[in-house]
């Protein structure tokens, strides 16, 4: 079960606790409690969050964190700077159609009669 998924279901049952509800330092006892143990788990009982949707906020950042430190390079795409050819055909090419757009001589003087 991924760490958003756990969140919603925790919020999901502390929402359904209506008859006899729970003081904030058990909820967030709870939460952490039913954590697999991981970086994620170590941060909460570090931070020691006083509620429940704090909890929630620190664990999804670090889960987040620790995703993005764990991925694998090739996921990652590198942006190319642009060649000096690309760049000197670009410029041809935008010649060539600006000179495609200007009506030549003869166009205009047809125009005119």
């Amino acid at each position: 079960m991924s760490m958003r998924d756990y969140v919603q279901m925790a919020r999901h049952l502390a929402s359904c606790i209506i008859t006899h509800p729970m003081d904030k330092y058990t909820q967030v006892n709870v939460f952490v409690n039913g954590m697999r143990e991981g970086q994620t788990l170590l941060s909460l009982e570090r931070a020691e969050p006083a509620t429940l949707e704090e909890a929630f906020a620190i664990a999804l950042r670090e889960d987040f964190r620790v995703t993005k430190a764990y991925t694998k390079p090739s996921v990652v795409t590198a942006v190319r700077s642009a060649s000096p050819e690309t760049y000197g055909s670009m410029q041809l090419s935008r010649r060539v159609t600006d000179d495609a757009l200007q009506p030549t001589r003869a166009t205009s003087e047809a125009d005119v009669r």
